[in-house]
């Protein structure tokens, strides 16, 4: 299944959004290098050693087969998640390639 999906940790109410072609196997790799604590997004690794896997939700936010980009950054900007206090998505949409400044 390919599409837009959403991590939410319960501990902190925060979320990260992302897209795949395979969300499944996405999934199964966010949590692998999670569990190894080797996840590239130290917010989310950071808040997984805090409140453990248990306090994690995975869930599909819509099915899609293209335009995974522009959904994304959608799905980014309705939930904020690029900003420091309500999710983990290291960027802004729009500031590709730039790590989130901690005034966003």
């Amino acid at each position: 299944m390919s599409g837009i999906y959403k991590i939410t940790c319960l501990g902190n109410n925060k979320c990260y959004i992302g897209s795949s072609r395979n969300i499944n196997v996405r999934w199964r790799q966010h949590k692998c290098s999670l569990r190894e604590n080797k996840h590239d997004n130290r917010y989310l690794q950071a808040a997984w050693n805090k409140y453990g896997e248990d306090n994690f939700i995975f869930e599909i936010l819509e099915e899609c087969i293209d335009g995974f980009l522009e959904k994304e950054i959608q799905y980014i900007n309705i939930n904020n998640s690029y900003i420091k206090q309500n999710g983990f998505n290291i960027q802004k949409p729009g500031f590709i390639g730039k790590e989130r400044p901690e005034d966003f």
